[in-house]
């Protein structure tokens, strides 16, 4: 798939590029119009914040986010690559995204909840201790 095949850290446009990559190399390749655009739609589809229109774009968000259901180790390496895309420091991501990110959050398909919701608690519990003690820092 094209989703992320341009993928610059700081940069708030890499599904749109990705989008227009895969819309060029299909084009090339002569895959009907239609096609192209479920492709374009599935990558921009995983714009944050996310609202999927139908299944398919339901289970590349939910791929997408995945790392929030994956072991910690892998968990704390790809947000930490997020907040490095978004360009926030590591106070601004945790303390002013994170909470809303995961209060609000919720996979969008049965089977991504069952094979991430474990996971998921863990790593709310983990992000929960991060802002604390940031929060802690900032108060001595």
């Amino acid at each position: 798939m094209f989703h992320d095949v341009i993928y610059f850290p700081f940069k708030k446009d890499n599904e749109l590029k990705s989008s227009i990559f895969a819309e060029r190399l299909l084009k090339k390749y002569g895959f009907p119009i239609k096609d192209i655009l479920i492709v374009k739609n599935l990558i921009l589809s995983t714009v944050y914040p996310t609202n999927p229109k139908n299944k398919f774009q339901e289970i590349i968000c939910d791929a997408d986010i995945s790392a929030v259901g994956t072991k910690t180790s892998y968990f704390l390496r790809a947000i930490e690559n997020l907040r490095k895309e978004w360009g926030l420091s590591k106070e601004h991501f945790y303390l002013k995204t994170q909470p809303s990110f995961f209060k609000s959050f919720m996979w969008y398909t049965k089977s991504a909840n069952k094979m991430g919701h474990n996971n998921f608690i863990k790593n709310k519990k983990v992000i929960d201790d991060i802002i604390l003690n940031l929060k802690n820092s900032k108060k001595l």
